[in-house]
């Protein structure tokens, strides 16, 4: 017989379920959330994305009150592991474009040499993602005249994390907080 490596535990965990009540028939989700004493996990699943993260020192409040409390950027940082924001190519372009433009202003390059920089931009574009584009920029024979060592990378959220974020995630906040003021109400 193998020997047993694994111990296997039960515990109790509340599952909220949210649908959006419009005629699309999307915007649900299901929350499964465990709280114990400084700290408390999350588990969602929706039609947005999964999202999950525990958190072991939130202090003395609840898990609830602590998740309500939270900011867009925090919350999908933990719960989507940084994935939350996706390259923006036209931004990033606009934005090494006018930093060409500022070094021209300023007399550092001349007219003939701002065209040729920002055409080599251009001709990095297409690239489909962040690091591929970077990758292009960085063979550029000017690129660290102008940059230390990464291009600014401009960014756009997640259209889904936001999209959860502004629907379901705001009606779980609410049921909280409202499943929150009535406990403290029985308790008083």
């Amino acid at each position: 017989m193998l020997k047993p490596h694994y111990a296997v535990t039960t515990d109790i965990a509340r599952v909220y379920k949210v649908r959006e009540r419009g005629r699309q028939g999307w915007g649900w989700a299901i929350a499964t959330i465990r709280e114990w004493r400084g700290g408390g996990q999350i588990d969602v699943q929706s039609d947005f994305g999964s999202y999950a993260y525990t958190w072991t020192a939130i202090g003395d409040r609840s898990l609830r009150e602590f998740l309500c409390d939270l900011s867009f950027d925090y919350f999908m940082n933990k719960a989507m592991g940084g994935s939350y924001e996706l390259f923006d190519e036209g931004k990033t372009i606009n934005s090494i474009k006018a930093e060409i433009f500022r070094l021209r202003e300023s007399g550092v390059i001349d007219r003939r040499i701002a065209h040729e920089w920002r055409d080599d931009v251009d001709d990095c574009g297409d690239a489909g993602s962040e690091h591929l584009f970077a990758e292009r920029l960085m063979r550029c024979d000017w690129f660290n005249k102008v940059f230390d060592v990464y291009p600014p990378i401009e960014t756009v959220d997640n259209p889904q994390a936001r999209a959860f974020w502004d629907g379901p995630w705001q009606a779980l906040c609410t049921h909280w907080r409202q499943e929150l003021d009535l406990q403290k109400r029985v308790a008083a």
